[in-house]
């Protein structure tokens, strides 16, 4: 989603916000204008609770994307959650995502850690 361009500084953690934030894959000298949410949900239980942002400066490139998804992924199997979907809007940079990890018509899903 589109966000307001703004910096602050953060004299907490002695640091600037506003600026691209890929999370573990490090932040860059450009100020965000987008923000992007993964948000885990329960299958046979109804919840959902957000657990990662990231900022972008422009939507996330698809090589980026890619990654935070694994990252993703490994973070909630490190609590004993088990990924089954993973779900996102049709934006073209999403759909390359997908191709990249090898989902088409004739298999709609990719494979992670042999699961």
């Amino acid at each position: 989603m589109s966000i307001k361009e703004a910096v602050c500084y953060d004299p907490k953690h002695d640091v600037v916000r506003g600026f691209e934030d890929y999370a573990h894959l490090g932040r860059s000298r450009y100020i965000a204008n987008h923000a992007g949410v993964f948000m885990a949900r329960g299958l046979t239980a109804n919840w959902k609770q957000p657990f990662g942002f990231v900022f972008s400066r422009g939507t996330v490139k698809d090589v980026l994307l890619k990654q935070l998804i694994l990252i993703a992924i490994i973070e909630l199997e490190q609590i004993s959650l088990c990924v089954k979907a993973v779900i996102c809007d049709q934006g073209s940079i999403k759909i390359t995502v997908t191709k990249s990890l090898g989902v088409s018509s004739a298999t709609p899903y990719f494979m992670h850690n042999g699961t």
